[in-house]
């Protein structure tokens, strides 16, 4: 899998310097700055397919502005809604293991892009999403595509962005699909039952944890438990993603007395979020991160979770994940939430 990093950076940048008026003849005077060829109108009348010059497999971009298009939206007529932008190749299967540069990618042009325009908000629902409002009439989305495995660019009109959130359900209504594919259902976000297999390597757990980590959308929680007792709980915040975990409850492994158990906790990076809650423990990385990062953050809990449980294989380890945190049942959440700060 190949993003093109360096020509994301550009035709953002080129994006928020243009002048946008968002009509048809503005479309194509942008194509032209850019290098691409001109909009071609496709054969369902939604819009226009565009040859980009980005570095991967199936250079597209995508232009909606028909005559329906603007019935469906609202907008007036010869107004141009988005553009839709491939930045990567689409990655074929669905194991954790092919979406580690797809991850990666991401969070690099994340990275680069913040510097130019500064700190984005993140938008609700499946996809990893990050927006930028720019000035001149113009919104940038970066998205993580994970059900058609790309990541995308769109260049929105501001107006019809901030209309499209205020509309119900009208937040993925026209996402292009620019390889002209079917599109699979998205891979779960852990593609498993809710217990790992006994015959699973500790580092093949924490790989698919990994993997559930780095899917988790906004407001999503992954709750663990132990032979029914609540463990641990990943969150993820807005730029953050929370870990917390219990050192309470049942016997634990070795001779440690309480202050030696505190010690360690602090000394492998673990806080107390509330002093009168002193059995749990928390930790955070950034959000959106390497591949590496979420492994690294996974593998760290695990290890954790042996040392402060009567659990020898990460196996006995059984989970529930939701994008809803209103809907955990054995963790009291919104005890969690105050004491965390999440």
């Amino acid at each position: 899998m190949h993003a093109d990093i360096e020509g994301a950076v550009r035709i953002a940048r080129l994006a928020a310097d243009f002048e946008w008026t968002w009509t048809v003849e503005n479309i194509e005077r942008f194509c032209r700055i850019a290098g691409w060829q001109q909009p071609v109108s496709d054969e369902f009348g939604f819009g226009a397919e565009i040859l980009t010059d980005l570095r991967v497999s199936r250079p597209a971009a995508y232009a909606a502005y028909d005559s329906d298009f603007y019935q469906l939206t609202g907008l007036p007529e010869g107004e141009v809604p988005y553009i839709v932008v491939a930045l990567s190749d689409a990655i074929p299967g669905d194991s954790p293991e092919i979406y580690e540069p797809l991850v990666d990618s991401f969070s690099e042009i994340t990275d680069r892009l913040v510097p130019a325009f500064g700190q984005p908000f993140r938008l609700h629902g499946d996809r990893p999403r990050i927006v930028w409002d720019l000035p001149g009439l113009v919104t940038l989305v970066l998205e993580l595509a994970f059900d058609r495995q790309k990541i995308g660019l769109k260049i929105a009109n501001t107006w019809y962005h901030n209309d499209a959130l205020r509309s119900e359900g009208a937040k993925d209504d026209y996402d292009y699909d620019y390889d002209y594919e079917d599109d699979d259902d998205e891979p779960e976000l852990f593609p498993m039952a809710d217990t790992w297999p006994s015959s699973m390597e500790p580092s093949e757990c924490s790989a698919e944890l990994a993997f559930g980590l780095a899917r988790l959308p906004r407001d999503g929680v992954i709750q663990l438990s132990v032979d029914g007792e609540f463990v641990g709980l990943f969150a993820m915040g807005l730029f953050e993603v929370w870990c917390v975990i219990s050192a309470g409850g049942g016997q634990r492994q070795g001779a440690q007395s309480p202050e030696e158990l505190r010690l360690g906790l602090i000394d492998r990076g673990w806080s107390v979020p509330n002093p009168e809650a002193m059995s749990l423990w928390q930790r955070t990385i950034r959000w959106p991160a390497a591949y590496a990062e979420f492994r690294a953050f996974a593998e760290d809990f695990l290890s954790e979770l042996v040392t402060l449980h009567p659990t020898a294989h990460p196996s006995d380890v059984g989970w529930y994940a939701s994008i809803d945190p209103g809907t955990v049942g054995s963790v009291a959440w919104g005890t969690l939430r105050h004491s965390t700060g999440i």
